[in-house]
């Protein structure tokens, strides 16, 4: 049971962009696929780099109708190794709606900037002394607008078995290639030939970091102002 979780998944199907972060071994990755699996019942694929019964082979992942929609959740498991620069999360992002694609990073490490609008932190657990319950943190920042919440997963035992926790995961940058060229595919669609660019990988991006620590700076801040409220 995940309480909680009517408002999450409305905020995912809007936003299209979810990072999970905490510990290593906090239960990341499996809130990942959990909150995945609403999402599965409906119809969507599943691309992901770590081994999981669940997941499609990316050879048979195509468009399911003339529009152009994918169906398609995509889980990046340790994703902020790779998507530090935000030109990297436009070029997966930039037509998730339109596509029908949900990105969901668990990762100890933070993504660039643009995946943090919509975050989750793992806040505790009880496994210590064998109570099946783990309590999330939930906030939303955008345009100004601030909104968060709290997620009780009780069992989340529920969801052991779908994923491999002991597969290191493959490199994200194969997810991040193929959903540039779906989305190059996609455009062809419409007659937007013109190539959709996706930034090399290896190089650094002095704009995308100084916009992750903007970014940075405005969640201190707002941390900071909530903190000031419940004081008084």
């Amino acid at each position: 049971m995940l309480i909680g979780e009517e408002r999450v998944l409305g905020i995912l199907e809007s936003y299209r962009l979810l990072w999970i972060e905490g510990r290593f071994g906090g239960g990341k990755t499996s809130l990942a696929f959990r909150l995945a699996r609403p999402f599965l019942e409906r119809g969507y694929r599943l691309l992901t780099n770590i081994r999981s019964v669940w997941a499609d082979n990316p050879n048979e992942i195509d468009f399911v109708d003339e529009w152009g929609h994918l169906k398609l959740v995509v889980i990046m498991d340790e994703g902020g190794l790779w998507l530090k620069r935000n030109k990297m999360v436009e070029a997966m992002a930039a037509y998730a709606a339109k596509m029908d694609c949900v990105y969901i990073i668990p990762s100890f490490f933070a993504p660039a900037s643009y995946f943090r609008i919509f975050r989750i932190a793992v806040l505790y657990g009880f496994r210590h002394i064998k109570i099946p319950i783990i309590f999330y943190r939930w906030r939303l920042v955008s345009s100004g607008f601030v909104d968060r919440g709290i997620l009780a997963w009780i069992r989340p035992e529920e969801i052991y078995g779908v994923y491999s926790r002991q597969d290191p995961a493959m490199d994200g940058r194969f997810l991040v290639k193929f959903m540039a060229e779906k989305v190059q595919e996609y455009r062809k669609k419409y007659d937007r030939d013109y190539p959709f660019e996706l930034p090399d990988l290896e190089e650094d991006d002095e704009t995308g970091e100084l916009q992750t620590a903007i970014a940075d700076f405005s969640d201190a801040v707002t941390e900071l102002r909530s903190f000031s409220r419940r004081r008084r």
